[in-house]
Parts: structure tokens; C-alpha cells; sequence
């Protein structure tokens, strides 16, 4: 019996961690253990990029190789975390996210089946930019002869202004 368990134990280190397998061993008592797989690692998509103080949503999904049901928990990146409820195998989910600062930030996403086996965590790099004032600080100057409007870093009026930022 020490010479099935010894082969057992160097067969499973020589196997990769990703694959199932399953194995008897008889000693004469009655019991059984059950292994448990976690689930792969979650898809992720959304989108990339955005504005603050926009809601923006996000769907993920995985398979459990027991088919055991999954709950996500996202990690914004920004401090906020959100788990949700038990759902089935294969079963895509959504989540939404408002960022409130300007950055970059990066989602990550983990599958927990529901006896606790966690996946891989999945990313995806969002970003939300600095967003450009339109505003110019202008100062009207009166004259003699009317009134005209000056703006620091203004060019010349005879030129054309394509584009303000």
C-alpha cells in the first residue's frame, strides 16, 4: 500500500496543477475525500476608458469545473470592492462602477465557488482622464472707440482660432 501512495504522490507532483484527476486507493476502511477545482479565471469586459462621475458596467464570467456555483468579487482600484451572490457555472454576470477621481485604474476580478476554491484573478486596465477646461479667463478692456475682449495666451485676432482648449 505504501508503494500506491508514494507512486500517487510523485505522479501528482509531476502533473500540472490545471488538471483533474481522480484516483482510489482501497485500505480496507470505509470513507472517501472529494477534491475540489477551483474555478478558471473570469472574463472580463467593459469599457476602457471614460469620465468621472459616469456609471460604467462590466460583465464577467466563468466556469467551475465541478459545476459548483461562483460569486465574483471586483476590486475597482480605487478602494471600492463589490462581491455578488452565488450564481451557476457559465452564467455571465454585471457589475457597475462610478470613479470619482482622474487616473488610471485597474479591475481585477475573482471567481469563489461556493466551497471556497478561488480562481485566478482577471484584469482590465480602465482609464479615466484628465478632463480639459473650456473655460478662458478673459478680460474686456474698454477704449475710446468701443470695447474689445483680451484673453492671456489669446493670438492675435487677425488670425483664425481653430480650436480652443
Amino acid at each position: 500500500m505504501k508503494k500506491a501512495i508514494a507512486i500517487f504522490v510523485m505522479a501528482a507532483l509531476l502533473i500540472p496543477s490545471a488538471m483533474a484527476i481522480n484516483v482510489s486507493i482501497k485500505d480496507g476502511n470505509i470513507g472517501s475525500t472529494n477534491l475540489n477545482n477551483p474555478p478558471a479565471k473570469p472574463t472580463i469586459s467593459g469599457p476602457t476608458s471614460g469620465e468621472t462621475g459616469t456609471s460604467y458596467t462590466y460583465t464577467a464570467v466563468t466556469t467551475d469545473p465541478d459545476g459548483d456555483k461562483v460569486f465574483y468579487c471586483f476590486d475597482w482600484g480605487d478602494g471600492d470592492e463589490f462581491c455578488t451572490n452565488l450564481y451557476d457555472s457559465g452564467e455571465q454576470i454585471t457589475s457597475s462602477h462610478t470613479w470619482d477621481s482622474d487616473g488610471d485604474y485597474t479591475v481585477t476580478v475573482k471567481a469563489t465557488d461556493e466551497n471556497g476554491a478561488e480562481s485566478e484573478p482577471a484584469t482590465l486596465k480602465v482609464s479615466m482622464p484628465l478632463t480639459h477646461s473650456k473655460n478662458i479667463n478673459t478680460h474686456t478692456v474698454l477704449a475710446e472707440m468701443g470695447s474689445t475682449t483680451w484673453c492671456p495666451g489669446c493670438p492675435p485676432a487677425d488670425e483664425k482660432i481653430e480650436e480652443l482648449y
